[in-house]
Formats: structure tokens, sequence, C-alpha cells
């Protein structure tokens, strides 16, 4: 059984031999990798053809199409049984791959499979696991994730049925959870409790990117939950019945709440913070004072982001 593993890359100098090298290490072996550099303004293309692997398999992009154009048309060109998501930041743990198609093996009616996660990186003094939720079958109900979104492994059919990205979601957040939540409406979905993928943790991650202007990506986990909403209420939403125009009115109302807005900036504010991005961190928390002056959080967030600033 070939496992297709799917890395779009951009800008992961830093990282991509690490993540690579993480692949190349896999107790099981019978897998290609389909990367592509999106454009890139460091080194990380160069790196990525240095390695003299006929597994390897390239499809760069002269220009930044993003995250999501770039990994749609990576499984385009896929050819495995089982697919396989890796962020070029991040690393697999050497028995990923292997003990994922085990859950298959063991249980037919499976055909996603996501792990625990453990983050890491510069300013994380030791791995941190992000979920104690129960191994098992994922009920169809389930609010959220007990696995990060790029741990998962799903067979062929899957990404047949379903697709790729929805291209609403382009340069946004959350575009996987919207994804993964139309796997679950028609597949079986297993958790499995092991530490098997590790997410790195640094200031220049996508989803850790934003500015006030951003609105649509500030609210695009609200759009998350709210087609959510729609196809458990109603069978289906607002992008599967094409009225985008409801989803763009959406957003509009929240960028005129002030107080939305304002917890928006303290959420992206603190984990800013928490990665070292000190100074984008004090600019956001001093923006969602400025937008919602009432709320104490603010203040400490802000508070919380100075002095991790001064003592580092």
């Amino acid at each position: 059984m070939k496992v297709s593993i799917i890395t779009s890359a951009y800008n992961c100098g830093k990282y991509i031999e690490e993540t690579i090298d993480s692949l190349i290490c896999q107790t099981y072996q019978d897998w290609e990798l389909i990367i592509g550099d999106d454009g890139s303004t460091d080194d990380t293309k160069f790196k990525i053809d240095t390695y003299d692997d006929a597994r390897i398999k390239r499809y760069h992009s002269d220009e930044n199409i993003g995250l999501l154009r770039m990994t749609n048309h990576l499984l385009s060109k896929a050819t495995g049984d089982f697919f396989m998501t890796q962020d070029a930041d991040d690393i697999s743990a050497p028995t990923r791959i292997e003990a994922q198609l085990a859950v298959f093996s063991t249980f037919p009616d499976v055909s996603v499979c996501g792990t625990n996660c453990m983050f890491f990186g510069e300013f994380i003094a030791e791995r941190v696991g992000n979920t104690e939720a129960q191994e098992g079958y994922m009920p169809h109900d389930y609010t959220g994730l007990p696995f990060a979104p790029a741990s998962i492994m799903y067979k062929r059919e899957v990404y047949e049925l379903v697709g790729g990205f929805h291209p609403y979601f382009d340069r946004l957040s959350s575009m996987d959870q919207y994804w993964i939540y139309l796997m679950r409406e028609k597949f079986m979905v297993y958790y499995l409790n092991q530490p098997l993928y590790f997410a790195r943790m640094h200031p220049g991650s996508n989803h850790r990117s934003v500015e006030m202007s951003d609105i649509k990506k500030l609210a695009s986990w609200d759009v998350y939950k709210l087609l959510r909403y729609q196809r458990e209420t109603t069978g289906t939403d607002s992008l599967e019945r094409g009225a985008v125009h409801e989803l763009d009115n959406f957003v509009e109302k929240l960028g005129k709440d002030r107080k939305w807005l304002s917890g928006k900036l303290r959420e992206y504010s603190a984990t800013k913070a928490d990665v070292g991005d000190t100074r984008g961190a004090i600019v956001l928390g001093a923006k969602a004072v400025a937008k919602w002056p009432w709320a104490a959080m603010n203040y400490r967030t802000l508070l919380y982001s100075i002095r991790k600033h001064f003592v580092k």
C-alpha cells in the first residue's frame, strides 16, 4: 500500500530538511512525497532539490499561489492508496505511517485517522501535548477535533469524494477544519492517541500571521462554525449552495462589532507572545485595548506581552 505525503512549502528553509528527514526515516518505506515550493524567497526550493530520492516528486511554483491552491495542486498529483498531510515546518515520528496504516488494517470501516500532536519550538521548553481525548472512533456529532488537522491520513476514496480544500478559504485559516468536517459527514474517523506528529511553534506560521485589517482571516473560525451549524441544521451550507455573499455579509457584520474584534486581536496577541513575536503581540494587544477598553483581559494580555518582551 503506497502512501502519498502532501507538503506545500513556503519560506521554510530553516526547517524543511528536518521535515523531509523525518519522512525518510519512517519505519514504513512505501511512500511518495508530493512536495512543492510555493514561490519562496529563501532557500527552501534549493534545499528540497538537494535530495536524491526517486520517491520525492517535486512540483514547484515560481509564484506564491498560497497554501490552499498549492496543496490542492499537489493532491491532484498523488498516486497512493492513502494520503497523508505533512506541514513543511513540522515533524513526523518515525513510526507515524506504520501506526496509522495499522489502524486501517485493524478497523476496515475507518477511512480517516488523526493522531495526537505535540507542540515544540524555540520558545517552548518542552514538547507539550494538545489533547487527552480518548482513543477510538470519533462520533459524527463531536463538536471539535481531538487531533491536529495536519496529522490525518485518509484513504484515496475520501479525496475522490470530498476533493481538496474549498477555494473560499484561500489564504485563510480554518480551511482544514471545514475540509475534515466534510470528511466526517461521509466517513468513519478514528483518533489514534499516540504523539506521532510534532507541530513547530514559531512566529512565521501562517495561522499566527494576522493584522487588524484581515477581517476575513480573523473571522475564518467563526465562518467555519457558521457553516458547521448550517450543515447540522439544514444539511447544506452557504458554500455548497453557492451563496458566498451570505458569508461576506456575516463577516462584514462581525467586523463592525468592536467587542468581537477586540477579542480576536487579543487572542492573536497572546499566540504571538507565546511563540516569541513579542513586538507583534504588543501591537495587536494595544489595538485590542483601543477597540474595547472595558475588558480587563485586554490589559492583562498586553501586560503579559510586554513582560515577555523585556524578560526574554
